[in-house]
């Protein structure tokens, strides 16, 4: 599993398609997540850095905290997203040592975890394309934190 950027022009276009898509104007880098196939689409699960608030945070259905503090994977805002739009990001080329050590750990955790992540992503895909009626509270709380899977899954081959 490797990590990549995803390219600012196509994360414009899916918000004007769902407005829960995270907007990242104004960030001090550019969108770093993994990538998973589900339902035969290629999904991007953006990263966060650590942030304070995470450590009272708990794992959850649409959220994963990364071992150590080293950041978070956000899959209630995980895009399809075609490989034309996905930058493969050279950890090695990174020149701010700081970054270039969390984005390894990261990747570390990742690869460590590959299968737990992958069916988190899947479960928690296959939870916010259930119908409403089926889905208890707690699930209907987790599915509105999430982006419509399957209204951009519609439009993002339209890019």
């Amino acid at each position: 599993m490797k990590l990549y950027n995803i390219r600012e022009e196509y994360i414009d276009y899916l918000r004007t398609i769902d407005e829960k898509v995270p907007q990242n104007k104004g960030e001090k880098r550019p969108f770093v997540g993994i990538v998973f196939s589900i339902d035969r689409h290629t999904y991007f699960a953006p990263l966060s850095s650590p942030k304070p608030k995470h450590q009272r945070m708990k794992n959850a259905l649409d959220f994963h905290k990364i071992d150590k503090s080293y950041g978070v994977i956000n899959f209630n805002n995980m895009i399809p997203v075609p490989s034309s739009q996905l930058l493969l990001i050279d950890i090695s080329g990174i020149t701010n040592a700081t970054y270039k050590t969390l984005l390894q750990n990261q990747h570390r955790y990742i690869k460590q975890n590959q299968e737990v992540l992958e069916k988190k992503a899947r479960n928690l895909y296959n939870l916010c394309c259930r119908d409403i009626h089926e889905l208890s509270a707690f699930q209907l709380k987790v599915k509105g934190r999430c982006v419509d899977f399957k209204k951009i899954q519609k439009e993002y081959i339209n890019f």
